[in-house]
């Protein structure tokens, strides 16, 4: 298990990206907890954003024991895949943990649907893209494959 040896609250010079999700987890000028770590005799920073910090309790309970060696980015990943496609599609139903999970699975590497489900092209079932339009318009056309959302075809 990762010791920690130091954390301490900094000013980023620079943007910095959340080790668990990948996505800015700090803009320059602003504070964050920078935590240096020591396992296996490497020593390494660790910088997550909020939300993903957040989700740490969850992915914990979740782990049930598993995560004795830290929460690693496949553990949360992981975690974030299981319980994300549980929600239902409407906020208001979904409890903290499973907006929790869809807020990762939105952030992590190219981020995925989470604010509607996949609809194919209406007689062509082997076209996998989404004619979702969020405004009913070309202009928030989604176009994305089916296994780039949560909630895949029905």
């Amino acid at each position: 298990m990762p010791e920690v040896i130091r954390t301490r609250t900094m000013t980023a010079r620079k943007q910095h990206e959340c080790m668990w999700c990948r996505a800015v987890a700090v803009e320059p000028g602003q504070e964050y907890v920078r935590t240096t770590l020591v396992e296996d005799d490497h020593m390494y920073d660790w910088v997550a954003c909020q939300p993903c910090i957040d989700a740490v309790k969850f992915v914990i309970d979740w782990a049930d024991g598993y995560a004795d060696e830290g929460i690693s980015e496949d553990l949360i990943q992981d975690w974030a895949r299981d319980i994300g496609p549980e929600a239902d599609s409407t906020p208001d139903t979904q409890t903290g943990e499973q907006r929790a999970a869809l807020s990762f699975l939105a952030r992590y590497g190219k981020g995925m649907v989470v604010d509607h489900g996949f609809i194919g092209v209406a007689g062509h079932p082997d076209d996998n893209e989404c004619t979702h339009r969020a405004d009913g318009t070309d202009a928030t056309y989604c176009g994305r494959r089916d296994d780039d959302h949560v909630w895949g075809a029905a």
